[in-house]
């Protein structure tokens, strides 16, 4: 079961944006991912409630979200779900589509350590912002951007992974270090329905002057 909770933790974020929403009972297969592979389980299968339960003990979760992304060549994408997921869970921040959240972190050697969420600003000075947005400067309307503030004085490196609407696949992506005392920015020319960031580490400002645009 812990291995199935491991696996699970991400997956469970973007459910209802990949087309399984838990609106309905006796609805479609819910996809997780579980150590590389895809498992399927009903909406109405209780082992759904007990992880999230398990996943919201010791962080804090959404108590579901509202999601409204436009869509290429389709209708929007429009989901309301009261599916529970964490902001950050063992180092890992999952951002959705219209969030805007707050994360407290220690400043360790070799990079940021205790991350948590909060609901407010208390400390800006370790505090990380955290936003995705479709934005209507970008592809027609379509296009995200993802925002970092990082309040750290060394230029913050972070790995991530997209998925887009529709599909249980992640794809890992490579961002530009955010700079000391900056936002680190990313921008999609079309929809995203999930970002994971993690393996949060500090590195030579220089990095974040040469990768920027």
């Amino acid at each position: 079961m812990e291995r199935l909770l491991q696996g699970a933790i991400a997956g469970l974020a973007l459910l209802a944006l990949a087309g399984c929403a838990d609106k309905k009972p006796d609805g479609p297969p819910v996809p997780i991912q579980v150590n590389g592979r895809t498992v399927l389980f009903r909406p109405s299968d209780p082992i759904l409630k007990y992880i999230q339960y398990e996943m919201c003990r010791g962080t804090v979760c959404r108590d579901g979200h509202s999601v409204h992304l436009r869509i290429p060549n389709s209708p929007d994408l429009v989901d309301e779900s009261a599916l529970k997921t964490p902001y950050v869970t063992k180092d890992q921040i999952i951002v959705l589509p219209g969030d805007t959240f707050f994360v407290e972190a220690d400043e360790g050697p070799n990079g940021p350590t205790n991350l948590h969420y909060v609901d407010k600003l208390t400390h800006p000075e370790k505090t990380l912002t955290v936003k995705l947005e479709q934005r209507p400067d970008l592809a027609d309307g379509y296009g995200m951007r993802l925002t970092i503030f990082n309040p750290f004085g060394r230029a913050l490196k972070y790995g991530a992974s997209e998925t887009r609407p529709g599909t249980e696949q992640d794809s890992a992506l490579g961002l530009c270090p955010a700079p000391p005392r900056g936002d680190g920015l990313k921008n999609w020319r079309y929809p995203v329905a999930q970002v994971v960031l993690a393996n949060f580490s500090f590195v030579p400002t220089e990095q974040a002057e040469a990768c920027a645009p």
